[in-house]
C-alpha cells in the first residue's frame, strides 16, 4: 500500500506540472510568435542548416536508426527495438489530435497573414477529408511528439542517457517554435503525449510480460532500467 500511494502523489504531481506548463504556454504562445516575427529570427532560422539539425531526433528515420541499434546491441535485443517502434506509432495520433483541434500555425489563418489567432480551433477542419489533406494544423508538433515518444522509451531503456535524449528532444521542440512553426503549447503538448503515450506502451507491454511469466510460473518483470526478459538479479542497463 505504501508504493501505491507514493505512485499516486508521484502521478498527481506530474499531473499538476503538466497543466501548469500547458497553461504557461498558452499564456506565451501570442508574445513570443509576434516577438520571433518582429525580431526577424524567425525568417533567418528557417531552412538553415541548423535549423534542419535540431530537427533531426523529429524525424522518422532517426528513429528508424536508434530501433535498430538496439536490436543490435541492447541486451533486449528485438524487444528493445520494438518499444521504441511501438512509442513511436502511439506519437504518431498526434494527426488525428491536430485534426480534432483545428489549430493552425502562426501566421497561416486564411486571409489573415499578418494577424495571430493563438486561441482559434476549428475542429474536425476540413471534414473527414481533413483528417488526410489539411495543411498549417499544428496542435500537437508531430515532429516533438515522436522525439519526446523516442526518448522516454530510450531513456527507460538506457537510464544512464536519458538526460541526452531528453535534450534532443527538447532541441526538436525549440526549433520548431523559432521557425514558428508552432506555437509553444504545441511543442508542450507534443511533449505530454510523446512522453505519455511511450509510458503507457512500457505498462502494456509490462502487463503482457508478467501475465506470460505468471503462466510460466516465473519472476515478476524488472522496473525500467533492467532488462526485459531477464531471470536473474536485476541490474542496470548500461549505456
Amino acid at each position: 500500500m505504501p508504493t501505491d500511494s507514493k505512485k499516486l502523489r508521484a502521478a498527481l504531481i506530474a499531473t499538476a506540472l503538466w497543466t501548469i506548463a500547458l497553461i504557461v504556454a498558452f499564456l506565451l504562445d501570442r508574445p513570443v510568435a509576434q516577438a520571433l516575427r518582429d525580431s526577424g529570427i524567425a525568417a533567418r532560422f528557417k531552412g538553415t542548416l541548423l535549423a534542419e539539425i535540431l530537427k533531426v531526433p523529429g524525424d522518422f528515420w532517426f528513429t528508424a536508426v536508434a530501433a535498430l541499434l538496439l536490436t543490435i546491441f541492447h541486451p533486449w535485443h528485438w524487444r528493445a527495438g520494438g518499444l521504441v517502434c511501438l512509442a513511436a506509432l502511439v506519437s504518431g495520433m498526434n494527426s488525428i489530435i491536430k485534426w480534432t483541434a483545428g489549430r493552425l500555425r502562426p501566421f497561416k489563418a486564411k486571409g489573415h497573414p499578418d494577424e495571430l489567432f493563438p486561441f482559434q480551433f476549428d475542429p474536425f477542419i476540413g471534414g473527414i477529408s481533413g483528417l488526410f489533406n489539411v495543411g498549417n494544423v499544428c496542435f500537437p508538433s508531430g515532429h516533438a511528439a515522436l522525439a519526446f515518444a523516442t526518448a522516454q522509451m530510450l531513456a527507460m531503456l538506457i537510464p544512464r542517457w536519458r538526460w541526452l535524449f531528453y535534450a534532443g528532444a527538447s532541441l526538436v521542440g525549440l526549433e520548431r517554435v523559432l521557425e514558428n512553426a508552432h506555437w509553444v503549447s504545441d511543442v508542450v503538448a507534443a511533449a505530454l503525449l510523446g512522453v505519455v503515450g511511450a509510458k503507457i506502451v512500457w505498462w502494456l507491454c509490462e502487463l503482457v510480460v508478467q501475465q506470460l511469466r505468471a503462466d510460466a510460473d516465473a519472476p515478476p518483470v524488472p522496473s525500467p532500467g533492467t532488462p526485459l526478459g531477464s531471470r536473474g538479479n536485476p541490474r542496470e542497463v548500461e549505456g
